[in-house]
């Protein structure tokens, strides 16, 4: 099983659909930073941006084709690690 939440952004509010693949890691081992925030981002912070985009997004998580979100933590990485809980494909790059 896998730990899925929301995790708040480092500068406001906004929360950040996240997972946690098999409760390898405690929550507070990461911190996430909104599309708003992510020049805040620590360096090495892993950046995600929503490449193919699932309508299912925005009926869980109010995502629109433009989210990104900055992750900075263990094992960051796509789909089969810890990343945003979200059904879009991706693209990636480190800051």
């Amino acid at each position: 099983m896998c730990d899925c939440y929301h995790h708040k952004c480092e500068c406001c509010a906004n929360e950040i659909p996240m997972h946690i693949a098999d409760f390898n890691y405690p929550r507070s081992d990461f911190k996430v930073w909104c599309k708003d925030h992510i020049d805040n981002a620590e360096a090495g912070a892993i950046v995600f941006t929503i490449s193919e985009y699932d309508a299912s997004d925005m009926e869980y998580f109010s995502i629109d084709s433009n989210w990104q979100c900055a992750i900075f933590g263990p094992e960051v990485s796509d789909f089969s690690c810890n990343c945003p809980n979200i059904s879009s494909e991706t693209d990636t790059y480190v800051k």
